[in-house]
């Protein structure tokens, strides 16, 4: 199961694309996928931060 923040963010993202005029299907595949590379970009720059790099992530995006 997803976390809240990771389906809030989903559904943000979802919203700006339905009043762009997408279609439903297409907005939900498109904020799926937002979310997940956010997610993924998220914990590499958590594996990194484990390593000694520097902590540089933007912490508004999550």
């Amino acid at each position: 199961m997803a976390s809240k923040r990771f389906v809030r963010l989903e559904r943000a993202v979802e919203r700006e694309y339905r009043k762009k005029g997408y279609g439903l299907k297409r907005a939900r595949k498109i904020g799926r996928a937002v979310a997940g590379k956010v997610a993924q970009m998220r914990r590499k720059a958590a594996r990194a931060a484990k390593r000694g790099a520097r902590k540089v992530w933007q912490r508004h995006l999550f």
